[in-house]
């Protein structure tokens, strides 16, 4: 019976130890622990191995939300944003991530209206799109982008090959449409791949 009483205590003791060294790898990174600036250690591997799930290892929350934001970029995957709970610094981390990449698509994303407002507004300037700042609730700041943009179009002379030059097919879409809108030229239309957004922008210029 003692025997028996032995062997159960060292094998509580055993997995007691077990648990804790596993604990120990999964809530740090054995690389940082003696770094005097652990959080900014685990910033740092997280960049360079562009691996949000080491941000979560990371004690502080502001420079947590950080790391996630700059590793979005890194990787190019606005998702990583969603790693973020609080509602407000996930925004600005769509907000970023979208200015950044001139990614417009990800402006959806966003939950506040004033931050989803800024998104497009940027976004519609950064590529001369005027069917971006359609997209603006405040109408204040709708005008003023359409004011913007129609001057830098007329300014840079802006022709389809601006366009051309876009990688992201959605994104060059978008642009033919904003382009071909801001010139009411129907064959500019022609250069969208999409066929509902072509003969969106086909009809919205007929009937300007």
């Amino acid at each position: 019976m003692k025997i028996k009483l032995l062997f159960l205590a060292g094998l509580i003791v055993f997995v007691v130890v077990v648990s804790g060294c596993t604990s120990n790898t999964n809530n740090s990174i054995p690389e940082c622990e003696k770094n005097k600036d652990y959080n900014q250690c685990v910033f740092d591997i997280a960049k360079e191995k562009q691996n949000p799930l080491l941000c979560d290892k990371i004690n502080s929350t502001y420079i947590k939300n950080i790391c996630y934001e700059a590793v979005s970029k890194i990787k190019n995957d606005s998702s990583v944003c969603e790693n973020i709970n609080d509602k407000y610094e996930k925004d600005n981390c769509y907000l970023s991530y979208s200015i950044i990449k001139k990614d417009s698509s990800v402006c959806e994303k966003i939950l506040s209206q004033i931050s989803k407002d800024i998104c497009y507004n940027q976004n519609a300037i950064g590529n001369y799109n005027l069917s971006l700042c359609n997209k603006i609730v405040d109408s204040d700041k709708k005008n003023t982008c359409i004011s913007i943009v129609n001057e830098l179009l007329e300014r840079n002379r802006i022709g389809p090959s601006f366009c051309d030059a876009i990688e992201n097919q959605d994104n060059k879409n978008i642009c033919y449409y904003g382009l071909a809108e801001a010139k009411k030229d129907i064959s500019i239309c022609e250069n969208i791949q999409d066929k509902s957004y072509k003969n969106s922008c086909i009809q919205n210029i007929k009937q300007a």
